[in-house]
């Protein structure tokens, strides 16, 4: 059976920035979650974390990140009404900011098996949740 698995954009920070100091622990905590029958997910949310980097760099660096972040995830996936809606549902109901709602609407609705995150105050939002260090 085939796993899904949502990663927000702190943990893709950790992942693509080799200087972040938890960048090792996430590089190990992702590495451990791929093998043939799980696929992990960039939500667009989360691209906005990698890109404001990229943005600093230029055109060029962008285009490249975008490349990177499609070879290694495939397409993110978009943000629709569906999501935005339930988003609203979870921060209200959370009250956490609109990011990380957007993320946990992701997840639900894709029916992620696990969402990927370094932000522990999403600990106990949602069942799929996983906080890594």
């Amino acid at each position: 059976m085939a796993k899904l698995v949502v990663l927000d954009g702190s943990a893709l920070i950790r992942l693509w920035d080799p200087r972040h100091p938890r960048h090792n622990a996430t590089v190990a905590a992702i590495s451990d979650l791929r093998d043939a029958h799980t696929k992990l997910l960039i939500p667009t949310t989360a691209l906005i974390d990698i890109l404001v980097g990229a943005e600093h760099e230029g055109p060029h660096r962008v285009r490249y990140t975008l490349k990177q972040i499609r070879d290694a995830f495939g397409t993110p996936q978009p943000i629709d009404f569906k999501t935005t809606t339930l988003a609203a549902r979870y921060r209200a109901n959370h009250n956490i900011p609109t990011p990380a709602a957007l993320i946990l609407a992701t997840g639900h609705l894709t029916h992620a098996t696990e969402i990927i995150t370094a932000d522990k105050t999403l600990d106990g939002t949602d069942p799929r949740v996983r906080a890594i260090d």
